[in-house]
């Protein structure tokens, strides 16, 4: 599994046990002392929190550790594409839609290559 989309699955345990407890990610990020910015990066994969603070977020919220970490999905994607999965969220909205057509087009044949 990259490490992109290990940090993805890590986020996406993080934002579920936070919704589930009811708090906001400004809620957890203080008691964290950390930022709301660093707290949203990792929920979304954009970057990795460290093992204490994996650990500080599962106390936080009230679950175990092995909650955020144990049995990661093995993924089926290259490092490559991960690197243009990351690539794409960076975009804004429009971008991500650009892309997504020339994509489609090139997919299709219609783009010459």
């Amino acid at each position: 599994m990259s490490n992109y989309l290990r940090d993805r699955a890590i986020g996406d345990r993080i934002r579920t046990a936070r919704k589930r407890k009811g708090v906001t990610l400004r809620d957890v990020a203080t008691e964290m002392g950390i930022s709301v910015a660093t707290l949203q990066q990792a929920e979304t994969g954009a970057s990795t929190l460290s093992v204490q603070r994996l650990a500080d977020v599962a106390s936080v919220l009230g679950v175990p550790a092995c909650y955020l970490t144990a049995d990661l999905p093995v993924a089926e994607i290259s490092d490559d594409e991960a690197e243009m999965l990351r690539a794409l969220r960076a975009l804004p909205p429009e971008g991500r839609a650009y892309v997504h057509r020339i994509a489609i087009d090139a997919a299709a044949g219609r783009i010459a290559r």
